[in-house]
């Protein structure tokens, strides 16, 4: 019989590392007769039957084991080789791509190739833990702790280093609340004590306010600044003794280690207090004031009303201690004619009297804070506001009606202290030096006007200048005075 020749020509082909060997057989042949069908191929690798277990180029080469249909016995058979190709690690995504510093975040890296057994994946050089190879597409693991900052990974394989470049970020941890001081540091037994903590971070990455507890027991009505730097409690009762503080937010704890002493010292007075907290020069609504009280009739009534013309701005309960402490909005209900008007803070003491705190403001046109009053304690005034034209020393017609309303707060003051301030200072030392003589021709006005209503009494003026600015923004309302009358 004579064999007729065959020629096979086998295919290029491959795979992805980890992936099984595939050869995809003939690409076509020349010699085949009578409707004969290849079958079967026996391959070799670079000449070695062992398939290959690393990525890199092979050369493919094979005989025929058998035919689908006839035989190869009939045929002179040449195989003309291929290139075979075990593709190396092809990195698609990293998940997550970013996490804490203190890792521990499982990760998983996607692509193709990654080979037959767990690589090391490095995260800037720092081994991950738990590394598992899943497939030759995944691998899984959880990062090592690294600073804050974007790092390279690294996959350490049989086959060598693979660098899948900069993808992973280290995010710094969310700040913790700290507290930097807090005052008073001691208070009575039976609560009702006002406590300013003052720190960082009193409000979460959620948004949500710090929970404050005292020797483990949750305050209640807590308020927190806008920034998160200050936190205004009242104290519940507490036997004598000191006691741990402690802020606590989404993002961590601070505990202030006996940070506060309980004094056992007889029975709770009852206060309350009103501080209006108004910005002169802004409108009146919107704006804030702090109530509060402590001592008073537990779960009993108090507002907060609008004398000029009565109306409830505000009202509530006191906590089973007779405490509270609210930040109050005013609304724009409460925008009346110009002139002077109050805010009155009523609530009860424990023996059914009546206890009050008023503060005293005045409006210009357009619901606008003029001035306003604020009596420290029974023998002084604040009065601030009283604002002036653009380097101008003498009080501007507005100023003249706040003050002119407010006047009779000042009489019979036996000390009167006025300060004066203008709009913030520059470098240079020149317009500092103008800005202390702009003040003292305000202070200087103020006395002149006290004087021309009769008001007798022993004046002091200090030139502030440029400092301690109510705004940054509107440097209009910096140009003010302000006043202690003390009786």
């Amino acid at each position: 019989i004579t064999k007729a020749d065959l020629t096979i020509y086998l295919a290029d082909s491959n795979s992805d590392w980890g992936d099984k060997i595939a050869p995809a057989g003939a690409k076509y042949s020349e010699g085949l007769k009578n409707n004969d069908k290849l079958g079967t191929f026996s391959y070799t690798f670079d000449g070695s039957s062992d398939q290959p277990t690393l990525p890199g180029s092979y050369a493919l080469d094979g005989t025929v084991v058998s035919f689908s249909a006839g035989t190869p016995d009939n045929y002179n058979i040449t195989v003309v080789a291929a290139t075979y190709t075990v593709n190396p690690p092809f990195f698609v995504n990293i998940d997550p791509n970013k996490g804490p510093e203190a890792g521990g975040t499982k990760f998983t890296i996607f692509g193709f190739g990654f080979g037959l057994n767990n690589p090391v994946v490095k995260f800037d050089g720092l081994e991950a833990t738990g590394v598992q190879l899943i497939g030759s597409s995944q691998i899984t693991g959880f990062t090592p702790a690294h600073p804050a900052g974007l790092v390279s990974v690294t996959l350490e394989t049989d086959a060598g280093t693979f660098e899948l470049g900069n993808i992973y970020t280290y995010i710094p941890p969310k700040p913790t609340p700290q507290i930097s001081a807090l005052a008073p540091i001691q208070g009575p037994t039976f609560g009702g004590t006002k406590v300013k903590i003052i720190g960082s971070a009193f409000t979460g990455s959620d948004g949500k306010a710090a929970k404050v507890y005292i020797d483990g027991v949750l305050v209640s009505g807590v308020k927190v600044s806008k920034g998160g730097t200050v936190i205004d409690l009242i104290t519940p009762s507490h036997a004598a003794g000191k006691v741990d503080i402690e802020i606590v937010t989404k993002d961590g704890r601070f505990t202030f280690s006996q940070g506060y002493e309980y004094i056992d010292n007889g029975e709770q007075p009852s206060v309350i207090d009103l501080k209006l907290n108004l910005k002169v020069g802004t409108k009146f609504n919107g704006q804030d004031v702090t109530i509060s009280g402590g001592g008073l009739m537990p779960n009993s009534d108090y507002t907060l009303t609008m004398r000029s013309k009565p109306m409830v701005i505000y009202k509530g309960k006191t906590d089973g201690a007779g405490n509270f402490l609210e930040d109050v909005t005013i609304p724009a209900k409460a925008c009346l004619s110009p002139g002077k008007h109050s805010l009155t803070l009523l609530g009860t003491a424990p023996d059914g009297k009546p206890k009050s705190a008023v503060g005293h403001f005045a409006l210009t046109d357009g619901c606008v804070v003029g001035a306003q009053a604020v009596r420290l304690d029974d023998r002084t005034w604040t009065l601030n506001g009283f604002l002036f034209d653009f380097r101008r020393p003498t009080l501007n017609a507005g100023g003249v009606k706040s003050l002119n309303s407010l006047v009779p707060l000042i009489r019979g003051a036996k000390t009167i202290t006025i300060y004066g301030y203008t709009e913030t200072d520059t470098i240079y030392e020149s317009i500092r030096r103008g800005n202390i003589i702009l003040a003292q021709g305000r202070c200087n006005s103020v006395v002149a006007f006290l004087k021309s209503k009769g008001i007798k009494a022993v004046y002091k003026t200090v030139a502030k200048g440029g400092v301690d600015p109510v705004s940054l923004k509107d440097q209009s309302q910096n140009r003010r005075v302000v006043i202690n009358a003390t009786y």
